[in-house]
């Protein structure tokens, strides 16, 4: 019996919903040390972060079915490095080329569930900076908005770290929540006060 054409977009779309594809979180390792890659994709472009040794670098590509080509940036060091991977059920088949080195660095990285966001709760809210200026939301799955940035948050014991969108981790500073007031005390000796609204 023939199906109706009518039906064949619903079953193709059946069928994609259930694959991932690169949107995720993969881990692996390289050389005796964690490799986690987080990849989030919009259309056909692919953005997210690679940690590896204790540095944080923003991973920026373009995917083309199980295929993603693109680079790896460390803003720290400025160190850009590009790779191509495929994709094969939950594995990426991941490889860096350093093109001055004429090397091609092979990594296997695996589908892994993502781990929950170090947040503190007791951040979590609107706050306005006490000299009146603009605002910051920090919400509950680890984003944040200040002024025209966006991007993620996360706390290593009571130090608050950000991720605006495109960049690297960076410590805003160590903090202290006192009643409505939070104070965080940044790098060179700046301190901050903000009001919860």
């Amino acid at each position: 019996m023939r199906r109706p054409a009518a039906t064949l977009p619903v079953l193709l779309l059946a069928a994609c919903a259930g694959e991932k594809g690169f949107d995720g979180t993969f881990a692996g390792a390289y050389q005796g040390n964690p490799v986690l890659l987080v990849l989030e994709v919009q259309g056909a472009s692919a953005s997210g972060t690679m940690e590896w040794g204790g540095v944080e670098a923003v991973v920026t590509g373009a995917v083309e079915g199980n295929r993603i080509k693109g680079s790896v940036r460390e803003p720290q060091m400025g160190v850009e490095v590009p790779f191509d991977g495929t994709l094969d059920g939950d594995t990426i088949d991941w490889t860096y080329h350093y093109v001055l080195a004429g090397e091609k660095v092979p990594l296997t990285l695996t589908r892994t569930k993502a781990a929950p966001p170090r947040i503190d709760p007791q951040l979590v809210g609107r706050w306005r900076a006490a000299d009146g200026g603009a605002a910051c939301v920090l919400h509950a799955d680890g984003t944040f908005e200040r002024g025209p940035a966006r991007g993620r948050w996360k706390c290593e014991g009571a130090v608050l770290h950000t991720r605006a969108a495109g960049t690297g981790w960076v410590v805003w500073g160590r903090y202290v929540v006192s009643g409505g007031d939070l104070t965080v005390y940044g790098p060179k000796d700046t301190k901050e006060l903000w009001r919860r609204e």
